[in-house]
């Protein structure tokens, strides 16, 4: 559902009705899909922070806002691959022979190891 913070609604004489976007809201509308388009990979956040940074140099906030919603809607987002935690655990327990280590050496065999993964 479409939040209604973010419709454009005028009242008529029988009740509310939308307001439709024209053609002079084409240059935020494309804004928005370069947005969404160019950054493929990126988070959500970065993102948002790209959608907010247009909503500062238009005039109706909300038009940007629910056009990033309604495409937002449409992508699809996943999480980023990491290492494989079973792989880590075992590079781990070779680099350190399966001993027991003290605080130190963890944070020191985990520093050696971090460019690998």
């Amino acid at each position: 559902m479409f939040p209604s913070a973010l419709l454009l609604a005028r009242a008529y004489k029988d009740g509310v009705r939308p307001v439709f976007l024209g053609d002079p809201m084409l240059p935020q509308a494309e804004a928005v899909l370069r947005i969404y388009r160019e950054r493929v990979g990126q988070s959500r956040r970065e993102l948002g922070k790209q959608v907010r940074d247009l909503e500062a140099k238009v005039d109706k906030y909300k038009v940007v806002r629910g056009l990033a919603l309604l495409v937002e809607r449409r992508c699809a987002f996943s999480p980023r691959e990491g290492p494989s935690p079973t792989k880590v655990r075992a590079r781990l327990f070779d680099e350190t022979k399966g001993a027991a280590v003290t605080p130190e050496e963890r944070a020191a065999v985990l520093a050696r190891l971090a460019p690998e993964f």
